[in-house]
């Protein structure tokens, strides 16, 4: 079993040491909107800053509400260089609209976009939890959730205030 951070007997409890033991936290507490547009962009407040040579396990609760055609398309392609992982997704499939149908639980390639479904509402809330999983190599730098809309709409795809995410370093 991993442990991070490796503590030897004798070692000096430090404030830096009991840091590093917990998990790091990050919340929106506006909503982002994006409307016309499909590049794929930093959400603003999901985003990690990733040490060199480390392994992280880390949990997005994403918060958004979509119109079709617009829909939610995300990825985890803001990344270290040389960084490798996946993520799972659990969430509304894309075919979805309305809020009625099937979830999406696939495997990907952090800088593999995916399409999320909607509630058919720019109001009504749909939620993917995502479990990201990275090892950064010899270059540190951040990791951040990127989004868009599927289809340019003039209706404003949201990442909702609330969303949140929380990494924690396993080696």
């Amino acid at each position: 079993m991993s442990q991070y951070p490796v503590i030897q007997p004798g070692t000096t409890v430090t404030s830096g040491l009991l840091m590093s033991m917990l998990p790091v936290e990050v919340s929106k507490s506006s909503a982002t909107s994006r409307a016309s547009t499909i590049t794929l962009a930093d959400d603003p407040d999901l985003q990690f800053q990733l040490a060199a040579n480390a392994t992280y396990f880390i949990e997005f609760f994403i918060r958004y509400a979509a119109v079709s055609p617009g829909k939610f398309r995300m990825d985890f392609g803001t990344l270290p260089a040389g960084a490798s992982g996946n993520y799972a997704i659990d969430a509304l499939d894309q075919v979805v609209t309305g809020g009625t149908g099937d979830t999406r639980m696939g495997v990907h390639n952090p800088t593999t976009p995916i399409v999320l479904g909607d509630r058919a509402s720019g109001s009504n809330q749909c939620l993917a939890q995502a479990s990201v999983y990275i090892t950064t190599s010899s270059t540190p730098g951040t990791l951040a959730l990127r989004w868009a809309q599927e289809t340019s709409s003039a209706t404003a795809t949201v990442v909702s205030a609330g969303s949140y995410a929380r990494l924690k370093r396993t080696a």
